[in-house]
């Protein structure tokens, strides 16, 4: 794992967030890039992580996840950034999930998980200081029955895992941008 500070914040009080990407979507990806960057100019120290995804990290991804997720933590810490800390996650990442619940830390969770019993427990516990965003054709999107602590749920109509629109790139764009509108009033939420 490794965990690059992509904002410094305008000062140490600034949030931090932990940006933790998927197996295959990287912070590089449209909706985490974009995140990064809507988080930057709200003058957030953003810390944003990437792995490669072993034997270990396939057979225990919520400790894997869990751990980098701390590592990285511990590294917006260590380059001095003292304020609040927030976790935005995308499929893979959003195994932190539980530890972030434990530990008060309020999430963005794009296309979490919601087939594993862990996520899912998390998010049915998951609270308004939560923002889940999934897309209606995604297998891992299964939000009935979420929302009851006050999670603010949205179902993204014709998106897949990614996202995206399949064969309609404009149209992936356009329902990004709503994505990424969620992300920033969460993000306003938030600070």
């Amino acid at each position: 794992m490794t965990s690059t500070t992509a904002s410094t914040g305008l000062d140490a009080a600034s949030p931090v967030a932990l940006v933790l990407p998927g197996a295959g979507y990287t912070a590089q990806a449209p909706v985490l890039a974009w995140s990064v960057a809507l988080l930057a100019e709200r003058g957030w120290h953003v810390q944003v992580v990437s792995w490669t995804i072993d034997d270990a990290a396939e057979g225990d991804p919520e400790a894997f996840v869990t751990a980098e997720a701390r590592s990285a933590l511990d590294a917006a810490r260590a380059s001095g950034a003292t304020g609040p800390a927030h976790v935005v996650a995308k499929s893979l990442g959003t195994w932190c999930l539980p530890w972030a619940l434990r530990e008060g830390l309020p999430g963005a969770w794009l296309t979490p998980l919601t087939t594993e019993p862990a996520v899912r427990a998390a998010l049915d516990a998951a609270g308004p200081e939560h923002l889940a965003v999934g897309g209606d054709v995604d297998a891992w999107w299964r939000p009935e029955g979420l929302g009851a602590s006050g999670l603010e749920l949205v179902t993204v109509p014709g998106a897949d895992h990614g996202l995206r629109r399949p064969g309609d790139w404009r149209a992936s764009l356009d329902l990004q941008r709503g994505v990424l509108e969620r992300v920033d009033a969460w993000a306003g939420r938030s600070a």
